[in-house]
């Protein structure tokens, strides 16, 4: 009797264990149900959801409407969005998106970074060289003819093959360079679109403040609010001419923002999501992918911290990769804390098992797609048995010290110059080997910088490898951080040009038989490596078609009712300013330049919350209780800097610069209560161009929509 109680209590503890595993911040997991907009608000003007829009603001947007949106939208350069402001040909887009044009385009003498530009006239704006904007002017379905070029491969390679084909023939220019064509995957591959866009290349600069306003706040309050960036530069696009060019669309200023209660649209270009993903991708993701990328630029942004403490070298340029950095490292943690979020992950779950019972229930829908989820199960199953070695040889990810790479080129140009020369690859024939020494050493080469980068590769040897692993310990032995990035280089023989230069003469044999332990490092790996990247590329395209083709599914079962991924192409998104909770209290709606002074002097006005002079003893006309930067319910990741932000009158009345921490999850599921997007006020911006860059020029065409 005793022994049957035991049983039943153990029965009823394993039970309740059971259950309260299912139980996260008092939700019952297996109850969540996947809400409305879990796939995001990022809209593809291939179908605007004019339904919707109605439905929902009633507005109704007519295709004049839409059209004219999109020809005043624009890509800036690589990977940021811009609009026209101006019929001449003026230009929107944000300060972090333009800062690393400056260097190419100031004079000598000048510090732009640090005292910012004003052109005066329209002779003293200055060209940018290589920065070009890029205008969306077309839109065409190609579904049928990129899923007919695939289902005519027999195999999956044959499809890919099929696939590539087809695009790069429907990508032809025939030789316009004025001229960008796109295949737009969308829908994970249900739809195939192609853009044409229209390529501005002569970009100058107008107006950008300085860098203390410009990333206000620096490191500290990227990903927060309330904010007090001016993250704001203003440039000018020019004809074939050299005048000014003359454009039909552009957005209008508007001088009194935003209203709380009315719909505002983002019109930009985010970046890849993964909100079509399916959970095992996800899984991946967390595991994986963004786990180890945040601990490289973890180091990597400590790395760069010490050079800012230790005051050396170039100041400034360490203090902008750190940023970078740092940019990076809160991105990934935010990511990796959403996909470690059980509640998200059970909502994401659920929108699996319903598309997969839609799909089960429709008998021709089944047959195409119903193995698909699973498909695509193992080759991510294949991908965690290879995955460890991947990350732990690699040696071409941003943060590798440049010593691997060194010592890669010297195994593969010691290899290619024992092949009789027909036989080697083209960049290694002919008088290559006098050269050699001037390819592989970097000309612009940071020692310091590289080596304390090798901590890096300590670091995720260590936790992929096991910190007893023989190739770990050959490298580092037993030490860690800067300890053991200084022990390996003690050891290694091509620290300098002079070095790899003598070993290079000395002939391949010599490179081959070194004891430089970064040269084994690469022998002992290489095979496997390349072994690996091998296996990871069939792996990743036998993925891609099963992706496309679960892309096609869901198209069939929700067609344009849900949002495609984010692309790094131009959507609509829709929002409206919304305050949240934070920290136990409340973010307003608006901050306002008061709030910028207060900061200033609540942290004894310290890097990273000086001032310039100008900006210290505003003039008496600077009105202080203008808004500043405005918080909203927009869907946006990484892309979307420096998109405008509109009202219905197609007015522009904020520019988008950032996100609120928990936005990060937004590259995987949108959630309407904690997702917020940051902006700087149309206000704001027009205050600080008329008060204190004192430019009537430029704020008079900003206000009237063309040069006075």
């Amino acid at each position: 009797m005793k022994q049957t109680k035991s049983i039943s209590l153990l029965l009823i503890l394993f039970a309740n264990l059971s259950f309260s595993q299912h139980i996260y911040n008092g939700i019952n997991l297996d109850t969540v149900k996947a809400l409305r907009f879990d796939t995001g608000k990022m809209w593809a003007f291939d179908f605007p959801p004019t339904d919707y829009f109605d439905k929902t603001y009633n507005f109704d947007p007519s295709q004049e409407w839409l059209d004219a949106v999109r020809l005043s939208a624009l890509r800036f350069g690589q990977g940021c969005s811009a609009s026209f402001i101006s019929e001449d040909g003026l230009i929107l887009t944000n300060y972090h998106c333009s800062y690393n044009q400056l260097d190419s385009l100031q004079k000598k003498g000048e510090d732009i970074l640090k005292n910012g530009f004003t052109a005066a006239t329209l002779e003293d704006e200055r060209v940018s060289p290589g920065l070009y904007v890029d205008q969306l002017v077309s839109i065409k379905d190609v579904t049928k003819d990129v899923i007919d070029a695939v289902n005519s491969g027999q195999t999956i390679e044959d499809k890919n093959l099929k696939k590539n084909q087809k695009i790069k023939e429907l990508t032809n220019n025939h030789g316009d360079s004025s001229s960008v064509l796109r295949v737009i995957p969308l829908y994970n591959g249900g739809r195939f679109s192609l853009y044409t866009y229209k390529r501005y290349r002569d970009i100058r600069l107008v107006l950008v403040p300085e860098y203390e306003l410009g990333l206000y706040g620096g490191d500290p309050d990227n990903y927060t609010y309330p904010r007090y960036s001016l993250d704001f530069t203003i440039w000018r696009a020019y004809d074939d001419n050299g005048k000014p060019l003359k454009v039909k669309n552009y957005f209008k200023w508007s001088t009194n923002g935003a209203d709380d209660n009315e719909p505002i649209f983002v019109i930009g270009n985010p970046g890849q999501t993964s909100k079509l993903k399916t959970v095992a991708q996800l899984n991946y993701m967390k595991d994986f992918s963004y786990d180890y990328s945040s601990i490289a630029y973890k180091e990597l942004m400590d790395i760069y911290q010490e050079f800012i403490n230790e005051k050396y070298g170039d100041f400034n340029d360490y203090f902008t990769k750190f940023f970078s950095a740092s940019n990076s490292v809160k991105r990934y943690e935010g990511i990796l804390r959403g996909l470690r979020n059980p509640y998200y992950m059970a909502r994401k779950q659920d929108f699996e098992k319903s598309f997969r019972s839609k799909v089960k229930a429709d008998t021709e829908l089944n047959t195409k797609y119903g193995s698909m989820w699973d498909n695509i199960e193992m080759t991510r199953s294949e991908m965690r048995k290879i995955i460890n070695e991947r990350i732990a040889f690699g040696r071409s990810e941003p943060w590798t010290s440049k010593y691997l790479k060194i010592a890669s080129d010297l195994v593969e140009f010691a290899r290619q110059m024992k092949l009789p020369e027909d036989k080697r690859k083209a960049k290694y024939k002919g008088n290559f080997f006098e050269t050699a020494a001037d390819s592989i050493y970097p000309a612009k080469f940071d020692v310091e910088l590289e080596a304390r980068k090798l901590r890096i590769t300590d670091l995720l040897l260590r936790k992929y490898m096991g910190s007893s692993n023989e190739i770990v310990r050959n490298l580092f032995g037993d030490k860690s951080g800067n300890e053991a990035a200084e022990y390996l280089i003690d050891k290694l023989q091509i620290r300098t040009k002079e070095q790899v230069a003598a070993l290079i003469k000395k002939g391949s044999d010599a490179i081959l038989e070194s004891n430089d332990p970064l040269i084994s490092f690469i022998l002992k790996t290489n095979d496997r490596f390349n072994e690996i990247t091998k296996q990871e590329k069939e792996i990743n395209e036998t993925e891609s078609v099963y992706t496309d083709m679960l892309g096609q599914a869901l198209y069939a079962v929700y067609g344009t009712s849900i949002p495609p991924d984010g692309s790094g192409t131009l959507r609509i998104g829709d929002g409206m300013l919304k305050g949240y909770s934070y920290n136990g209290t409340l973010a307003p709606t608006h901050t306002t330049f008061y709030g910028l002074y207060d900061r200033y002097n609540s942290f004894g006005k310290n890097t990273p919350w000086d001032l310039p002079e100008k900006w210290v003893h505003p003039p008496k006309d600077f009105v202080l209780s203008t808004p500043f930067t405005q918080v909203s319910t927009h869907d946006i990741v990484g892309g979307s800097s420096g998109s405008p932000v509109i009202n219905e009158k197609r007015e522009l009345v904020g520019l988008a610069f950032d996100g609120n921490i928990d936005s990060n999850s937004g590259y995987f599921i949108y959630d309407t209560e904690e997702n917020r997007m940051v902006s700087v006020c149309s206000q704001a911006i027009l205050e600080a161009i008329s008060h204190i860059y004192r430019s009537e020029r430029i704020t008079n065409e900003i206000k009237y929509g063309r040069i006075q």
